[in-house]
C-alpha cells in the first residue's frame, strides 16, 4: 500500500487549514476535519466528534469554535442548530448550558436528613455538608431501593451513577464527575441534585404511606471525661 506523502504546514494553510490555538501540532479547517503534524496524518473522529492527541481527548467542535470563532475551549454541551452532527461548521455549533441560567436545583437538607433516618440512626449533632458520610448513606439508600435500576432510562443517570458510584472507593467529586462527562460543573451539580431530590421525593412519599418509619436520634456517644464521671459515680455509690 502507497504511503500518503505528509503535509507540510504551507500546504494544509493553502488548503484553508489553521493551526489550532494552544496546539502547535494540529491543523484544522472549517468543516471539522483535522491534521496531525506529529503523527504526520488526519486523525479520524469517534462518534461523538473527539480526536485523541498526545494523549488527550479533544472535542473537534470546540477546536472549530476556537480557531474559527475566537471562542475559549471549555468544558460544556455542543448543539448542533441543524441537528447533524457531522456538519462542523462554526455556523452550526455553539456552546449551551444544560439548564437556563436562573435555573437553580437546590436540595432541601432538612428533607434529605428526614429521607436518610429512614433508613439509619444518625447523630442529631450531623450535618449534610459532612461529604463523606453523606454520600455514604446516599450510596446504601440507592442500593436498597434499586434506584439505578428502576430509573436506568432517565436521562444523564449515568453522571449520578459516576458520582456516587456502586462502591465508595468509585465515587468522584463534582470536577472528577464533569470532566469525564464532558460537562460543566456547574450542569454536572444540576444533574446530581435533581437526581437526589428525586431520591428524597420518591422516599418522602413512602414514609407519608406508612410504607417507611423515621428512626430516632441516635444516642449521642459519651466522651472519655464523662465515662470516668460515671465510673466515679459509680464507686462512690459502692463504697455508701
Amino acid at each position: 500500500m502507497k504511503r500518503t506523502r505528509p503535509k507540510t504546514s504551507k500546504e494544509l494553510k493553502k488548503e484553508g487549514f489553521k493551526l489550532v490555538n494552544d496546539f502547535d501540532y494540529l491543523f484544522i479547517n472549517e468543516n471539522g476535519k483535522v491534521y496531525d503534524t506529529n503523527k504526520q496524518r488526519f486523525l479520524k473522529p469517534t462518534s461523538r466528534n473527539y480526536i485523541k492527541a498526545e494523549n488527550k481527548l479533544l472535542s473537534v467542535p470546540k477546536l472549530v469554535l476556537m480557531t474559527f470563532d475566537g471562542k475559549p475551549y471549555k468544558r460544556g454541551q455542543i448543539q448542533y442548530i441543524d441537528g447533524n452532527k457531522s456538519n462542523l461548521s462554526p455556523k452550526n455549533i455553539k456552546y449551551i448550558r444544560l439548564f437556563a441560567p436562573e435555573h437553580k436545583n437546590k436540595v432541601n437538607q432538612t428533607d434529605l436528613i428526614t429521607a436518610i433516618r429512614c433508613y439509619f440512626e444518625i447523630d442529631q449533632k450531623y450535618k449534610i455538608r459532612d461529604n463523606f458520610h453523606t454520600r455514604l448513606f446516599l450510596q446504601s439508600i440507592l442500593k436498597k431501593r434499586l434506584f439505578f435500576i428502576r430509573h436506568k432510562n432517565l436521562k444523564h443517570i449515568d453522571v449520578y451513577l459516576t458520582y456516587l458510584g456502586k462502591h465508595l472507593f468509585e465515587q468522584k467529586s463534582i470536577t472528577e464527575t464533569a470532566k469525564q462527562h464532558f460537562l460543566s460543573v456547574r450542569d454536572c451539580l444540576e444533574i446530581v441534585n435533581n437526581f437526589t431530590n428525586i431520591l428524597i421525593t420518591e422516599i418522602l412519599q413512602d414514609l407519608e404511606k406508612g410504607y417507611l418509619k423515621k428512626n430516632e436520634f441516635s444516642k449521642p456517644k459519651r466522651n472519655i471525661n464523662e465515662s470516668l464521671q460515671d465510673f466515679k459515680e459509680y464507686l462512690n455509690s459502692y463504697e455508701k
